[in-house]
Order: C-alpha cells, then structure tokens, then sequence
C-alpha cells in the first residue's frame, strides 16, 4: 500500500484534554489542552504526532533541521515542552484548532506516521503496563493494573471509549481526522519507514529546501510488528479490530481481510 497523500478539506476542532502520571482518582483532573501538531515556520512543515508510532524518532530527526547551538543534556525532543520552550520563530506546538485557524499555518503542508493498531496497542502494554512505574491517570481511570496480562489490557482498552482515553491506547484516526477528512497531506507507516521516509525526505526538500535527515530507530521492540497479533487467538483480533476499525479502514485496509469478515 503507498502512504497516503492527499490534500484534506480542513475545520476546527474541540481540544481533548490529557493528564499523565497517574494521580490519585479521587482527585479532580485537572484541564490541560493537548498540542499534538509541531509546526516548523522556517520548514514551512507540521507533524502530526502518534505516541507509540516512532514519534521520539521522528522530532529527533526534525530537531537536527532547525541547526540549534544546544546543550545536548537539555536537547530532550521527546518532551513537549521542550518544543515549547524554543523561540516561536523555530517551533510551535500547536492544537488542530491552532493550525487549522492562523494566517501563518494555514498553508503548512502536514505530515504523520501511523502504526498498525495492534501492534501498537502491543507496544503500549509492554511500555506502559510491564515497564514503567506508574500509570497514567487515563488508564487508572478505565481499569489497567500494573503487570496485568496482554489480552486483559486488549479487553480493557477495548470495552473504553475512544474519546478522552490516553493518547497511546487513542486511535490513531482520532489525531488525524476531522469527521471524513484526513489532515495530513502525507501519511507513512513505521512498517515501511525506509521507502516512507525516503519519500518525505522529497517532500520535505521540495517544498523547503532543506534536507531531512535519515531517521534513527530508537525504543524498537521486535515482538510488537504487525505479525505479534497471529500469536494471539482471532476472537482478540477480532476485538482490535472493531476498536480501531477506522485506523485500519484508513490506513491498513488490507489487514481486515479475514478478521472483521468472520466476525
């Protein structure tokens, strides 16, 4: 399948807030506005972000283009704020309502990586639920536990709305859509990174004349590809399926064939 590119019809949108960290419950959330979408004004570029898609990868690679004097132990392209911190004449982080509604981003041409949905929510288990810590407070909130199985985090994640969820169990459709229309002009998968990458890399020097670097492959984990999902029983496909059936719908339509069908 070739990556998507295509020039979306564009509206605004509400902001979905986010919390991280796993705070007590009882505890009122509290607001806080998620800015999803880097843009770069010298690149005339915007990247719509997916966490759990090569992301720290992505604006590691993005960060090299803008030709900072930085302290490598304070360069942290991972972190949002980092972004925020830099002068607005280099980056912004920016709402889709932000992007979509002011004079300079209007004509920004927009970019994203997307990850197959199962492999993905695989990937957020063994980081999220087996690796780190602590727990989000979104994830708390819907019933993950720290060391619980793959296939009961895949029905938990499964039986939770999408809206309001944390950003790594999100769809991914849900970041790049506004109703049937599709933000980025160009979409790539992480599982065919070199020829997508090679391909932005045209992109990129087309329209700002400066040369994206190659990416690194940083936080890979060779159990969570596309293939993990034949290890695991059709009814729990069938159920990834069915939570992110506008992800595959859109972006890997071909991996519905002999799931949802026998349903």
């Amino acid at each position: 399948m070739t990556p998507i590119d295509t020039a979306a019809n564009l509206e605004a949108e509400s902001d979905i807030p986010e919390i991280e960290g796993g705070a007590p419950l009882e505890q009122p959330a509290k607001k806080i506005i998620e800015k999803n979408y880097l843009w770069l004004p010298e690149l005339g570029i915007a990247y719509g972000r997916i966490p759990k898609a090569a992301n720290t990868s992505i604006r590691d690679a993005l960060l090299q283009m803008l030709n900072l004097d930085l302290d490598p132990e304070l360069a942290l392209p991972n972190k949002d704020d980092f972004w925020k911190g830099l002068p607005k004449s280099k980056a912004s982080m920016l709402t889709k309502k932000q992007l979509l509604s002011h004079p300079e981003t209007r004509n920004a041409w927009v970019f994203s990586f997307v990850r197959e949905p199962f492999s993905r929510l695989y990937s957020c288990w063994n980081n999220k639920v087996i690796e780190n810590e602590t727990l989000s407070r979104q994830l708390l909130e819907i019933g993950v536990v720290k060391g619980m199985t793959f296939e009961t985090f895949v029905e938990t994640v499964c039986n939770a709305p999408d809206e309001g969820s944390d950003v790594h169990v999100r769809s991914q459709a849900s970041f790049l859509t506004l109703g049937s229309q599709l933000l980025p002009h160009f979409v790539g998968r992480v599982e065919t990174m070199d020829s997508d990458w090679t391909h932005l890399q045209y992109e990129v020097r087309l329209r700002s004349g400066h040369a994206l670097p190659e990416i690194a492959r940083r936080n890979a984990r060779a159990m969570a590809t596309p293939d993990i999902s034949e290890q695991y029983p059709l009814e729990l496909r069938q159920m990834v399926a069915r939570r992110y059936q506008r992800d595959y719908e859109l972006f890997y339509p071909e991996r519905l064939q002999g799931v949802l069908e026998t349903a």
